[in-house]
């Protein structure tokens, strides 16, 4: 390769500096005449021309990408690629979990050209920031899986954002970190018809009324994790579930919940939840719940247990008429009277000779 003079002073100077390595020096071969010859493998001239090298620090953390065998490092918590080569490889799938990694804005910046990952995992690291990684989200066309669990992330307005426009994430978990605001996210999924499964679980949300009000239109949500959080009103949520026809799970357990009047009489119409959990809450009353079990056929797995109902009675008497659900814990419920369970049992054992169900249990 020619490289004028005039134009590449920066690293003629450098070359003949004491800066440069041995190692990169002996690879470069200089002829002293008016124009330098300088002969490169591609992957080190792709690397000067990226970094511009002059310190001796960038000149290590050269050397190191150099050697890497894979298209980045992770230098000090940071995520470093260049999208020259990040991009010119036939990279699938990428997990970097647990590398106590903090930024990864050049990631980010990366996917935006990137057209080969389909599988991105960042789980358990120190992450805070994603606004570049959002922002690349809005035109990148090939990430199906982002899995961003266990890290410090509190702000997922640039996610929720380029759900907006993005046509191929389908699956997103965010669990264990600090999010407390999922407007942006749930305002997204009225016009986003790509992804399946949202996984928001261990976090400190408390208003879910943007993402209840999204699945009335939203067709595509499969499947919603939402446990462990601080969620007490549930009615958004509920009203959905009269027309969803897509969402088979809801996970809801472990939250504030008290009253599920509303989950009730939505299931007197829909015709696709499959499971249900609502374990570890403050529900006092299931009476609406069950009773629509008389007429529901598709629920097959139902959590209740860990909450502070004392009558069951009209769920013995749904499981006389019920034939579908397979699955029903009430375990640790211990407002409910001991002859109020052998009822229930009873009715529960009587069932797997009148309908021939999945004898799975009934947890107490």
């Amino acid at each position: 390769m020619i490289l004028d003079t005039l134009q590449n002073q920066k690293l003629d100077k450098y070359y003949k500096g004491n800066d440069i390595s041995n190692s990169l020096k002996s690879i470069i071969h200089v002829i002293n005449t008016p124009t330098y010859l300088i002969q490169l493998p591609n992957k080190v001239w792709a690397l000067i021309k990226q970094f511009m090298i002059y310190g001796k620090d960038k000149c290590i953390l050269a050397t190191k990408f150099y050697q890497s065998k894979e298209p980045y490092i992770i230098q000090q918590g940071k995520f470093i690629t260049f999208p020259y080569i990040f991009n010119n490889t036939t990279l699938i799938k990428l997990s970097l979990r647990r590398n106590q990694i903090t930024d990864i804005s050049v990631l980010g910046n990366a996917l935006n050209t990137n057209s080969t990952l389909t599988s991105l995992g960042l789980v358990e690291n120190k992450i805070t920031d994603i606004t570049a990684l959002g922002n690349a989200l809005k035109t990148n066309s090939t990430l199906t899986k982002l899995y961003l669990s266990k890290n410090e992330i509190s702000d997922i307005t640039a996610l929720g954002n380029a759900l907006n426009t993005n046509t191929a994430l389908s699956e997103l978990y965010l669990s264990h970190n600090q999010i407390t605001d999922i407007t942006a996210l749930g305002n997204a999924l009225n016009t986003n018809s790509t992804l399946t499964v949202l996984n928001i679980n261990d976090n400190q949300i408390t208003d879910i009324t943007a993402l209840g009000n999204a699945l009335n239109a939203n067709s595509t949500l499969t499947e919603l994790s939402l446990h462990r959080n601080q969620i007490a009103d549930i009615i958004a949520l509920g009203n959905a579930l009269n027309t969803n026809s897509t969402l088979t799970t809801l996970w809801l357990w472990k939250n504030q919940i008290t009253d599920i009047t509303v989950l009730g009489n939505a299931l007197n119409t829909n015709s696709t939840l499959t499971k249900l959990y609502l374990g570890g809450n403050q529900i006092t009353d299931i009476t609406e719940l069950a009773n629509a079990l008389k007429t529901n056929s598709t629920l097959n797995s139902l959590s209740l247990g860990e909450n502070q109902f004392t009558d069951i009675t009209a769920l013995a008497n749904a499981l006389k008429t019920n034939s579908t659900l397979n699955y029903l814990n009430l375990k640790d419920s211990r407002f409910v009277s001991h002859d109020d369970k052998i009822l229930l049992r009873q009715e529960w054992e009587m069932r797997w000779y009148n309908f021939s169900t999945s004898r799975v249990g009934l947890p107490l």
